[in-house]
């Protein structure tokens, strides 16, 4: 699945985007550029996403080693999601270390 796509369907609200990367299993780190919840999901279910340089350095904005590439295309219930988990809502998603 290309990234477009699978940030499209996540959902239509943040609340939707978070219920969809729940069901996917998807946790990641708030303020981490490199494995927030939205990077870990992409790289789980992308075909374009295989090398390690992804990450979203600021919410709706998705590089791949410094190159904008999402921007932007990003969803906006994906860029809301985003700021969301890293203000602390959404905890069930935050990996524990």
């Amino acid at each position: 699945m290309r990234i477009s796509d699978y940030l499209r369907q996540l959902g239509d609200t943040p609340e939707e985007v978070a219920v969809s990367l729940a069901s996917q299993g998807i946790k990641g780190v708030r303020k981490q550029a490199y494995c927030c919840a939205i990077i870990v999901g992409i790289k789980k279910n992308c075909s374009d996403s295989m090398w390690p340089g992804i990450k979203a350095p600021r919410p709706g904005m998705i590089t791949y080693s410094d190159a904008q590439i999402m921007d932007p295309i990003c969803p906006q219930p994906v860029t809301e999601f985003m700021r969301e988990f890293d203000d602390g809502k959404h905890p069930y998603l935050e990996h524990q270390h």
